[in-house]
């Protein structure tokens, strides 16, 4: 754990956690807890240009020879599981 911040914003920041309830596992890249709130980031690694269209899907435009190529990914959102 990564303690940070002097009053009156002190925080917590975890990086890379393991969270395990029943039987389900999940990987946190980074949870940051304050006194008031707790944010879970997901970090990833992409380039191209990324849009979102009115469905809330992810199209990623990369350069692919003389052109272009599209390629479509779950919104990171639609991942999560409330339990």
């Amino acid at each position: 754990m990564l303690r940070t911040g002097k009053q009156p914003h002190p925080h917590v920041c975890s990086p890379r956690s393991i969270w395990e309830y029943d039987g389900q596992t999940a990987q946190i890249d980074y949870l940051i807890v304050t006194r008031k709130h707790r944010f879970v980031l997901e970090c990833r690694n992409l380039y191209g240009n990324i849009e979102i269209n009115n469905t809330r899907d992810f199209i990623r435009t990369m350069p692919a020879g003389r052109g272009f190529k599209k390629r479509a990914f779950i919104h990171p959102s639609h991942k999560i599981t409330v339990i």
